[in-house]
C-alpha cells in the first residue's frame, strides 16, 4: 500500500480521485477522533497533570480540570507583569468559574507574583463577572429577536455541534443573553434549539454587548470589533487595545464605543485585551 507524508505523519492512499480539470489526485485515509474519545483523552491528561503538579490524586475529574486551569493561569501571570487584572479577559473568566479553594490558590499565586493590588483587582473583576453571568428562567415567548438574527442562517456545523451539546446536557451549556428590553443579543442557536424542542422556559441572563470603532493609524480606515463581556463599560475613546484581525493580533486606537444593536448584521472579531489607557 502507498503512503503519503502529511505534516510529518504518514497516511495510507486508498485510491485516486479525479478533479474537474481531469487531474488525478490521491485520496488518503485519515481517521477522525470521536467527541467521546477526545473527551476521554482530555480527562486523562488533566488527571495526569494534576498528579504531577499537586502530588496527589484528584477527588474528581472536575477537580483535575480546575487544578489544571489554576496552574496554567499562574504560569501566564509570570508573563503579564505591569498589566491590570481587568485587562486579562480570559483569566478573569477562568477565575470566575473556579470553586472557592481553587480561586484562593489563583489569588495567592497572583499576590505572590504581581502583588496584593493585582490580586484584589482579580478578585473584584471575577466577582463582577460571576454576578453578571447569573441565569434566570424566562418564558421563551417573551424573548424578542432582532431582525439581524431572524434573517440569518447559522452554519450547519455550528448547529450540529450545539445540538450534540443539547443531547448531552440540555440547556446547561448554552449562554443566552438578553438586553434590558428582552432582546436576544447572544446565544441565537441555543434559542432556536430550545424552540425546536418545544421548551417553554429557558435559562437566560441579562447583559450588554458593546462594539468599538477603531483605527490602525491616525486618519486611517475605521473598523469595528466587539468587546468581550468583561470589558463592557471598561474601554474608552483614546484607549489602545489588542484585537483579532485576518492577519493575527494587532494594536488599534479606539475612536468610538457603541452599544450592540440590530444594525450589526454580521459577527465581529473580538477585542483581546486593553494595551494602554488614554491619557487624561
Amino acid at each position: 500500500m502507498q503512503y503519503i507524508d502529511v505534516a510529518g505523519m504518514e497516511f495510507p492512499v486508498i485510491g485516486p480521485v479525479e478533479r474537474k480539470n481531469g487531474d488525478m489526485v490521491p485520496l488518503i485515509e485519515i481517521n477522525m477522533m470521536s467527541d467521546e474519545r477526545w473527551k476521554q483523552l482530555t480527562e486523562e491528561s488533566a488527571v495526569k497533570h494534576f498528579r504531577k503538579w499537586y502530588g496527589r490524586e484528584p477527588e474528581s475529574v472536575q477537580e483535575a480540570f480546575e487544578g489544571q486551569r489554576v496552574y496554567l493561569q499562574i504560569l501566564e501571570l509570570e508573563e503579564r507583569k505591569g498589566m491590570k487584572a481587568i485587562e486579562l479577559v480570559e483569566m478573569v473568566k477562568t477565575a470566575a468559574s473556579l470553586s472557592t479553594p481553587y480561586f484562593e490558590k489563583l489569588y495567592e499565586g497572583a499576590k505572590n507574583l504581581l502583588g496584593l493590588e493585582f490580586a484584589d483587582q482579580l478578585r473584584k473583576a471575577s466577582d463582577e463577572y460571576r454576578a453578571r453571568s447569573q441565569a434566570h428562567t424566562m418564558n421563551i415567548d417573551d424573548i424578542k429577536i432582532y431582525p439581524c438574527f431572524a434573517s440569518s442562517t447559522p452554519g450547519a456545523k455550528k448547529v450540529e455541534r450545539k445540538e450534540w451539546l443539547y443531547s448531552q446536557s440540555g440547556m446547561s451549556e448554552f449562554d443566552i443573553v438578553l438586553d434590558r428590553n428582552n432582546y436576544l443579543i447572544d446565544g441565537y442557536i441555543g434559542y432556536l434549539i430550545a424552540k425546536e424542542n418545544g421548551l417553554t422556559h429557558i435559562p437566560v441572563r441579562y447583559g450588554r454587548r458593546q462594539i468599538i470603532k477603531a483605527v490602525h493609524k491616525t486618519g486611517g480606515k475605521v473598523y469595528a470589533w466587539e468587546l468581550p463581556g468583561i470589558l463592557t463599560n471598561r474601554v474608552s475613546v483614546g484607549d489602545k487595545v489588542v484585537v483579532e484581525t485576518s492577519r493575527g493580533r494587532r494594536k488599534v486606537k479606539v475612536v468610538a464605543v457603541e452599544e450592540y444593536g440590530q444594525q450589526d448584521q454580521k459577527p465581529l472579531r473580538m477585542v483581546f485585551r486593553v494595551k494602554s489607557r488614554a491619557v487624561a
